[in-house]
């Protein structure tokens, strides 16, 4: 079975046409019987008001996510680090990452949770971690 974890920017590219990545969202396979694994705090992201004054993406949406099992990370075990360490880095330059790409990182991370792939358009994001954790990292159209 594998458990894949999903960004946000697939969402977007899956549900909005005019995404840049729409093409590839829409082509990439999935197994079926794969569990998809959802940071919960993408979810803030994916379903703001834009994409939510859209039925047919929100649509779109949740007809995807009942093709799946899926399980959703909560950010409490992370997100006071998380937190810190995203304004720290934001005020030294040193790596402007978002506080949810900062908490997917933690979850990617986190030997506790079994991640098999990585479903990004974000790559440089994740590369390094994903590469030390043997995960899949999956962008453009691509078979898992």
């Amino acid at each position: 079975m594998n458990n894949i974890l999903i960004d946000t920017g697939f969402w977007f590219a899956l549900c909005d046409p005019s995404d840049s990545h729409h093409k590839e969202a829409l082509e990439m396979r999935i197994p079926k019987g794969s569990s998809l694994v959802i940071p919960f705090p993408t979810q803030y992201e994916t379903l703001n008001t834009r994409f939510c004054k859209r039925r047919e993406w929100v649509d779109r949406y949740e007809k995807y996510l009942n093709d799946y099992r899926v399980y959703y990370i909560f950010d409490e075990k992370y997100r006071d680090d998380v937190f810190k360490m995203t304004l720290s880095e934001a005020r030294r330059g040193s790596r402007p990452i978002s506080l949810v790409d900062n908490i997917i990182r933690a979850v990617l991370s986190d030997d506790t949770v079994d991640i098999d792939a990585l479903v990004t358009f974000n790559v440089e994001d994740f590369e390094d971690i994903c590469r030390e954790r043997r995960i899949y990292l999956v962008s453009g159209s691509q078979m898992i």
